[in-house]
């Protein structure tokens, strides 16, 4: 839209915004300025009509595409954003035209995803990847007039809690695994609730052995790069011992964490029924293990939350209830 300004000096200063530019030009008579004003937005519209109809053949498949090559892997846990992304790109949702999407379709996968056994939380997740790229193709990919579809829609309520618990049995078993890489990082899990890359990029620098406690830093977790001192038990100091020669105690020198963490997640998904644990139990259940006998063993919510990095007692609510306080490292044991 033009704005036409009368300089002190007589003249007539004119500005054009549209689609987003701004142009300003100073002219003698005010004729001028109102055709030269005309022209301008004339030429923004055409320029603006010849992107919008390169556009128009984008589908929203192209935008996940763009997503996970560009934006996705600077996320925390973002090899799983990537691959989330381009999982809900080969469905029918990532064949579509971005400008010819609509609500229902947003709504039709969410509820394909739920009809397929998905869990509140997971569809969720996937919802919000979606709303993700809606809001960078339209913030900073000049998807002008677009819409973030997925706020048009009702989210899934409820919250799915895995409650998997090891048996006595299978607590046995960590300690007979064949591989030995992974046999140590599931005790020192099963001792400390450390999650899995933390524990795979733990440095020795990090490992105080005469006062029992290792420091590592959150990860995948709400606080991500935020420091936790975990306390060590004689067990898992006898773990840390095995491999004083390494850089790291849980990672081999040839190999960075995060791809050692994704060969330790491929090896136990494969192997886990052939050392004699449940086809369900994930590698992660060890942490929950973990946190369940911290209360079993009497530590106090603050006590565990100093230990595990939860910033809200209400996310303790799944485990064992608190009971009185005592030291934390000569309890673990």
């Amino acid at each position: 839209m033009a704005a036409f300004n009368k300089q002190p000096n007589g003249k007539w200063r004119v500005r054009v915004r549209k689609n987003g530019q701004t142009l300003t030009k100073t002219f003698t008579y005010k004729a001028d300025a109102d055709i030269w004003a005309r022209e301008i937005e004339s030429e923004i519209e055409r320029r603006v009509d010849v992107v919008r109809r390169s556009k128009d053949k984008t589908t929203f498949g192209d935008l996940l595409e763009r997503y996970a090559v560009e934006y996705a892997p600077t996320l925390k846990g973002g090899k799983r954003e990537v691959s989330r992304a381009r999982q809900i790109a080969v469905r029918r949702l990532g064949g579509l035209p971005v400008y010819r999407m609509t609500s229902d379709d947003i709504a039709a996968f969410r509820n394909e995803r739920m009809d397929e056994g998905l869990s509140p939380s997971t569809v969720r997740k996937e919802l919000s990847t979606i709303s993700g790229v809606f809001e960078l193709a339209i913030k900073e990919w000049g998807f002008d007039g677009l819409t973030n579809l997925v706020r048009l829609i009702k989210k899934p309520k409820g919250m799915t809690r895995r409650e998997m618990r090891l048996t006595p049995d299978e607590v046995t078993l960590l300690w007979a695994i064949p591989d030995d890489e992974i046999r140590r990082i599931a005790v020192f899990a099963l001792e400390t609730s450390a999650r899995q890359l933390e524990i795979v990029s733990l440095r020795w620098s990090d490992v105080d052995l005469s006062r029992r406690t290792a420091t590592v830093h959150d990860k995948v977790g709400q606080h991500t790069g935020r420091t936790k001192r975990l306390p060590l038990s004689s067990r898992a100091v006898a773990v840390l011992n095995e491999t004083r020669s390494r850089l790291r105690p849980f990672c081999p020198d040839n190999m960075e964490p995060d791809s050692f963490s994704g060969w330790v997640s491929e090896q136990w998904k494969n192997k886990k029924v052939k050392w004699g644990f449940r086809k369900e139990l994930w590698l992660r259940d060890i942490r929950h293990e973990a946190i369940s006998r911290f209360f079993e063993k009497g530590l106090s919510v603050v006590e565990v939350m100093s230990i595990t990095g939860h910033t809200n007692p209400a996310q303790l609510d799944t485990y064992t209830h608190l009971m009185h306080q005592t030291s934390l490292a000569s309890r673990l044991d």
